[in-house]
């Protein structure tokens, strides 16, 4: 185990007393239903119930993403492993299931007898029953996950977590990011790495209108339930009243933009209270923004990239070329 890591259990759950959750759902969701655009914070979909529902959508045919960068981690796991000093400990963002990347984990310990691996997710009983399923698989790995958002937990492993690292951020979550954040963050991601430090990190390519639709309001209606959720959680615990008979997930692709856009929809004029601040009153087809979730060209990768001060030193896709795995180095 890295330096700074000293639990001698191989599954340890971080959340310690100095770390609190940054944002206050009540007070974002009140701040944004008085915005002129009005919003709901995209980072407040993960519950316990959205993640469950958000494994659910990465199962659904109609979502290729996850089928896709498996495919890329399956094929290339020996390719990333070699392109990275050894002795690392495997850093991921939004880790879930962890799912896709248990195959790099197996990779790693076929190299070595002993890996950390340390997960960063906001769901913490999704990062104990992924990290148990993990150590109970793997003899020789130690999890020691962080609950909490990304930049208390990546503040925590520059502090906490030996060098050299090999970051993962899969599942083209960089896209929730519009292009300007995303930028700032990686060069968030970049100040605390150090060298010789990698990042993978999983990209949704840009594509045509039909596929990317779909993939977004799925015939089954799971990504209806977990961006309704949203107004679930807001019932439950903010004290509003939203009906959600009286709504409904409106999703398009916005093809110059290069990015799908994600609201609910007011179905008639109608009142929403709030206890403890008031009332909101919304009009017949008000929309309500939830999330983007923005694709991208090789040439706006590598853009992207040198922004932040990093080097591209390999880039994988699919046989289908839907998606890219992109290695980056300090």
């Amino acid at each position: 185990m890295s330096a700074g890591c000293g639990n001698e259990s191989r599954l340890v759950i971080q959340r310690p007393d100095e770390v609190r959750e940054r944002d206050d759902y009540e007070a974002a969701l009140w701040a944004g239903l008085q915005a002129q655009r009005r919003q709901i914070p995209c980072r407040f979909l993960y519950d316990e119930r959205g993640a469950h529902l958000f494994e659910e959508i990465t199962h659904l045919d109609a979502y290729y993403p996850t089928r896709a960068e498996q495919e890329i981690l399956d094929d290339r796991a020996a390719e990333i492993v070699a392109a990275c000093p050894g002795g690392l400990n495997l850093i991921e963002l939004g880790s879930g299931s962890s799912r896709k990347t248990e195959v790099l984990i197996e990779a790693l310990l076929r190299e070595r007898e002993e890996l950390l691996f340390v997960p960063l997710d906001v769901t913490e009983e999704m990062l104990r029953l992924a990290g148990d399923a993990l150590v109970d698989q793997h003899p020789g790995l130690r999890v020691h996950a962080f609950a909490g958002e990304y930049e208390a937990g990546l503040e925590w492993v520059t502090a906490h977590v030996g060098t050299p690292r090999l970051y993962l951020w899969l599942g083209s979550s960089i896209g929730n990011f519009d292009r300007a954040q995303a930028g700032a963050f990686l060069r968030r991601m970049r100040e605390g790495m150090s060298s010789g430090d990698s990042l993978l990190l999983g990209v949704d390519l840009r594509k045509d209108k039909a596929t990317l639709e779909l993939a977004y309001d799925d015939p089954e209606g799971v990504t209806r339930d977990f961006i309704e959720n949203l107004l679930v959680r807001a019932n439950r615990e903010c004290g509003t009243d939203f009906d959600l008979s009286q709504w409904r997930m409106r999703s398009r692709y916005r093809e110059q933009a290069g990015h799908i856009e994600i609201h609910l929809e007011s179905l008639r004029a109608q009142t929403v209270r709030f206890a403890g601040h008031g009332a909101v009153r919304f009009g017949e087809g008000e929309l309500i923004h939830v999330e983007d979730s923005f694709k991208y060209s090789p040439d706006e990768l590598a853009g992207l990239a040198s922004a932040a001060e990093l080097r591209i030193l390999e880039l994988w896709t699919d046989e289908a070329g839907r998606f890219a795995s992109c290695l980056l180095r300090v």
